[in-house]
């Protein structure tokens, strides 16, 4: 497997296979995944089914702290690009004219902007708050 290639995109009869593909980094979410992830959902559109699946031993760490989602600036403008390309995903996936299914293991966890998204815990059984 070329891990040089951070999203991999295969097709199985008319299931289109998207691979995430940064396991030395349990697939964190860094700029070229997210961009990769966006165009390979963009080209898979017209398939049966949708598998978003990942390499090594998580799906997903989140997003990769060692990078910055705007690695080129720093500036506010390209952190936005990259959170409209985390939006763009949660588009092409909801959004797909076919089923999508996340065929996940191990680690799976958010990007979520941690400034717009403060955490809570929650239990079933238990109230919020």
């Amino acid at each position: 497997m070329n891990y040089q290639t951070p999203v991999l995109v295969d097709h199985q009869d008319r299931v289109a296979v998207v691979t995430l593909n940064r396991p030395s980094s349990l697939n964190a979410i860094n700029l070229a995944l997210l961009t990769g992830l966006v165009e390979a959902l963009r080209t898979v559109q017209d398939a049966d089914a949708i598998v978003v699946q990942a390499s090594g031993r998580a799906f997903c760490a989140g997003e990769d702290l060692k990078e910055t989602l705007a690695p080129t600036s720093g500036s506010l403008e390209e952190l936005r690009r990259s959170f409209d390309l985390l939006q763009d995903v949660t588009r092409l996936m909801a959004g797909a004219p076919c089923p999508v299914v996340s065929a996940v293991q191990g680690y799976a966890v958010g990007a979520a902007p941690r400034s717009r998204w403060p955490p809570t815990t929650w239990w079933p059984g238990r109230r919020r708050g």
